[in-house]
């Protein structure tokens, strides 16, 4: 396959961060083995990450879309439209693909037709780089309880480290803009009445979980939204239309939060995850728990306990 026709469409979205920006699209530029195009959506970008951006347009691997603001969603829905391969894969602004990430997945869907999806193992990190924990489901696992009829039981692959095929995006509609949130979980959930998920069993892709980002600001959208999609594969198991819930999904969208109630639970948990790995870096994080929530009592006594413990190592 020639350069003019690429294996592989990778399209991300970009609203801010450009602290952030230029290791991920190094991490998918410097890909080996495959073909590959980047189609990048510019959602209403901030001046800095255009600025980013525009030190890549001179590769021909890059292309760059621009539309105002209108969230992950569309933005992705405006990527898949626009790419011209037959595979696609994803990322996101922060995170890294790991070399040979590509041509390993590219290679595993090629191999076996009744695959529609293939994952891989994920390393999660914090924003500045610190390492809380790793995501390592298997192939049986994710079949499973990707079409899970109890919201608790649907686990799907991680949305940034996955490639499917064009064609069965295509056959169950897409990511649907109803889902503000969670856009990928209902995507996998309708992609495995059709295809089947398959995982390499390495770590491919490093991610980044942030207080700012998505997941720590609006976790109690995305579990509101998880009910919808499991609720939506019972209806399927029937051959029944899940149409009705596309409404209620649409109704939940971001809200004003303050900054105490969305920071402290992302925050907590990173801390938490630090701790566990026994990281000097928890103690940054307890304090921004306890400045978000500083009536917690929780978050009062493990920030003590941290402060303790490095005052202890200070001293030896």
């Amino acid at each position: 396959m020639n350069a003019a026709q690429p294996a592989v469409s990778v399209v991300m979205s970009v609203y801010d961060r450009p602290d952030l920006i230029a290791q991920t699209i190094d991490s998918v530029l410097h890909q080996k083995g495959v073909e590959l195009e980047f189609v990048i959506v510019d959602d209403g970008a901030d001046a800095a990450a255009k600025s980013i951006l525009a030190a890549y347009q001179s590769d021909p691997r890059v292309r760059i879309l621009e539309q105002q603001n209108q969230g992950l969603t569309r933005a992705l829905i405006t990527a898949c439209r626009a790419a011209t391969a037959p595979l696609i894969a994803r990322i996101d602004v922060g995170d890294v693909m790991q070399q040979g990430r590509l041509s390993k997945q590219a290679s595993a869907l090629m191999q076996d037709d009744s695959l529609g999806l293939v994952s891989s193992w994920v390393e999660v990190v914090t924003d500045d780089g610190h390492f809380l924990y790793h995501i390592k489901h298997t192939a049986g696992e994710l079949n499973e309880s990707i079409c899970a009829r109890q919201p608790e039981d649907l686990v799907t692959p991680v949305h940034a480290a996955v490639m499917f095929r064009a064609s069965a995006y295509l056959a169950v509609g897409g990511y649907r803009d109803a889902f503000y949130f969670a856009q990928d979980c209902d995507l996998w959930a309708r992609m495995s009445q059709c295809s089947k998920v398959g995982v390499i069993s390495e770590t491919l892709t490093t991610i980044v979980f942030s207080a700012s980002g998505i997941s720590g600001r609006y976790r109690d959208q995305q579990l509101a939204l998880r009910d919808l999609i499991a609720q939506g594969n019972v209806l399927r198991a029937a051959d029944k239309p899940d149409d009705a819930l596309l409404a209620r999904a649409q109704s939940i969208r971001p809200t004003p939060l303050t900054e105490s109630v969305s920071s402290f639970a992302a925050n907590y948990f990173i801390a938490r995850c630090l701790d566990r790995n026994g990281s000097q870096h928890a103690l940054a994080y307890w304090q921004r728990a306890w400045r978000s929530r500083p009536w917690s009592v929780k978050a009062i006594f493990f920030l003590t306990r941290s402060m303790l413990m490095r005052g202890r190592q200070s001293s030896n």
